[in-house]
């Protein structure tokens, strides 16, 4: 996927705090929530999102939202995983 690409998809559904995030290989993070409503698209690499009852696993030119304190994980997959990650501003 490319990142202007995914950039300009996020901006033009209003988000204008638009962060890179960089994953290493295998990265993991438990249960945990975030105060905000998500709203990712995937540049590069793998990541995995558990929730409660399935997880679903996203790669380049995924978008994935998820709702503000809705518990979850997050696994990158073996080469890491990049993506752009609109944030409240």
């Amino acid at each position: 996927m490319n990142k202007n690409s995914a950039y300009k998809d996020l901006e033009k559904d209003g988000h204008k705090n638009i962060v890179f995030v960089e994953k290493e290989p295998n990265y993991f993070l438990d249960n945990h929530v975030h105060n905000f409503n998500v709203d990712i698209i995937i540049i590069s690499g793998s990541l995995e999102i558990g929730l409660s009852k399935s997880s679903v696993v996203l790669y380049p030119g995924s978008r994935f939202k998820l709702k503000k304190n809705e518990v979850h994980t997050e696994r990158a997959g073996p080469e890491g995983v990049n993506f752009l990650s609109a944030r409240p501003e």
